[in-house]
C-alpha cells in the first residue's frame, strides 16, 4: 500500500508531521481528517535521501548561483545531479530533480524527501517559492549552513588537544593503578608499614565493588540520556551553557524573521510560522508563542519581543526598523551582531576550557602518583 507524508496540526493545534498508508491520496486525507488533523500538505513519500550540513551548504549555494545565472530550476537541478559521484550534494540533487521534474512537485516538497533538513529550512524555501524570492532564500540557507559548519569546525579543533590530554592522563593512571600500586601496597603491608591516606583512598576508589557501582551509575546516566527527548536540553540548563544557547536561538530567530519579511510575508504570519515551526527548546518556543499572542492583541513588535525575553539588541533594532520601515534590514544587522557576540563568547569559553582541564588532569595525575609513591617513601623511612 502506498505511503504518504503529511504536515499540519493535530487535534490540539500543535504542529504535527508523519506518514500514513492508504490506497489513494483521497483515502489518506480522509483518514487524517477522521483523526481531527488539519492537513497543510500531503504528498507521496519517496525514499528519503540523507543530506548532511556540508552537502546542504553546497547544494543550496550552487543552486542559488545557477538560478542567478538565469538557468531554469529543473535544468539547474539536472546540472547538479550530474555531479552525484563527485559532490556531497549531488545525490540529493538527483533525487530532488526527479521529484520536481517527474512529479511536478515544488522544490520545497521535493526537499522534504531529504533527511537532515529542519522544518525552518523547508519553510524558508516554501516562502521563497510563494513570494518569488527563491534565490534569496537559497542564498540565506547556504550562509546559514556555512556558519554552522564553521562553528562546528572550531569546536572540533578546540577539543582535539584537551581530548588528547585527557586520554593520555587516563592511560597513565590506568598503568599506575594496574601495575604499580598493587605491588607497592602488597610490599608495604608485608613489611608492616601502614598505608598512607591517599593510597587507602585510591584503593577504595578502585575496589571492584566501587568500580561496579560506578559502572552501574554510568549505565543509568546513559539510559536517562537516551530516554529524554533531547539530551541537549539537559546540558542547556547549565548556567554557563544556557546563556549561549539563548543567544544563538535569538540570533537564528532574527535571521529567519528578517528572511521571511524580506520575502514579502506579513509580520503576523512570519512570527506565526516561526512560533509554530519549533526550535527544539520548549522554553524558547513558548516565548515566541507569547510574542505572537501579544502582536495579535495589538502590541507593538518590540514590546512583544521584550515579553518573549529576547535580547535588548533585537528589541531595540525592531523598534528602529518599525519606525523607519526598515525592519528586515535592522533585524539582519542585529542577527549579525549577535552571531559575532556568540562567537566571541564561545572563543572565550574554549580558551578557559584548556587551563581548567589542565588543572583537573594535573590534580588527578598528582593524586595517583602521590598514592603510588608515598608507600615507597614510607618503606625507605622505615628501613632507615
Amino acid at each position: 500500500m502506498p505511503l504518504y507524508r503529511y504536515w499540519g496540526f493535530d487535534h490540539r493545534g500543535r504542529p504535527a508531521q508523519g506518514s500514513v498508508s492508504a490506497s489513494t491520496m483521497e483515502e489518506a486525507r480522509a483518514e487524517l481528517k477522521g483523526e481531527n488533523r488539519v492537513i497543510l500538505r500531503l504528498v507521496p513519500a519517496p525514499a528519503e535521501t540523507p543530506l548532511d550540513t556540508r552537502a546542504a551548504q553546497q547544494f543550496f549555494g550552487q543552486l542559488s548561483l545557477m538560478l542567478q545565472a538565469g538557468l531554469p530550476l529543473v535544468q539547474a537541478l539536472d546540472t547538479l545531479a550530474q555531479t552525484a559521484a563527485e559532490e556531497p550534494g549531488g545525490k540529493a540533487a538527483l533525487v530532488v530533480s526527479r521529484a520536481v521534474a517527474l512529479g511536478g512537485n515544488p522544490l520545497s516538497h521535493a526537499l522534504a524527501t531529504c533527511t537532515g533538513l529542519g522544518p525552518l529550512d523547508l519553510l524558508l524555501v516554501r516562502v521563497g517559492e510563494q513570494t518569488g524570492t527563491l534565490i534569496r532564500a537559497l542564498d540565506g540557507l547556504a550562509r546559514r549552513k556555512e556558519l554552522q559548519i564553521r562553528r562546528q569546525g572550531r569546536w572540533k579543533a578546540a577539543l582535539v588537544y584537551p581530548a588528547f590530554l585527557f586520554l593520555s592522563t587516563l592511560l597513565m593512571m590506568a598503568l599506575l593503578i594496574v601495575f604499580l600500586v598493587p605491588r607497592v601496597t602488597e610490599l608495604t603491608v608485608r613489611q608492616g608499614v601502614p598505608l598512607p591516606l591517599p593510597t587507602r583512598m585510591l584503593l577504595l576508589i578502585t575496589h571492584p565493588l566501587a568500580l561496579k557501582g560506578g559502572g552501574l551509575l554510568l549505565l543509568l546516566s546513559a539510559a536517562v540520556l537516551v530516554t529524554v527527548p533531547s539530551p541537549l536540553l539537559i546540558f542547556a540548563r547549565l548556567p554557563v551553557i544556557r546563556g549561549r544557547v539563548h543567544l544563538g536561538l535569538s540570533a537564528r530567530f532574527a535571521t529567519d524573521f528578517a528572511a521571511l519579511l524580506e520575502g514579502g510575508v506579513t509580520l503576523d504570519r512570519a512570527l506565526g510560522l516561526l512560533a509554530t515551526a519549533g526550535t527544539g527548546f520548549p522554553y524558547f518556543d513558548q516565548n515566541l508563542q507569547t510574542a505572537l499572542h501579544a502582536v495579535r492583541e495589538g502590541h507593538e513588535l518590540h514590546l512583544a519581543l521584550e515579553e518573549a525575553e529576547l535580547p535588548r539588541l533585537i528589541t531595540t533594532m525592531a523598534a528602529l526598523g518599525s519606525e523607519h520601515d526598515q525592519l528586515p534590514q535592522t533585524l539582519t544587522r542585529a542577527a549579525d551582531l549577535l552571531h559575532t557576540q556568540l562567537e566571541t563568547e564561545i572563543d572565550t569559553l574554549m580558551q578557559l576550557m584548556e587551563p581548567m582541564l589542565l588543572c583537573f588532569c594535573g590534580f588527578i595525575a598528582g593524586f595517583v602518583c602521590l598514592a603510588a609513591f608515598l608507600p615507597v617513601y614510607g618503606l625507605l623511612t622505615e628501613s632507615s
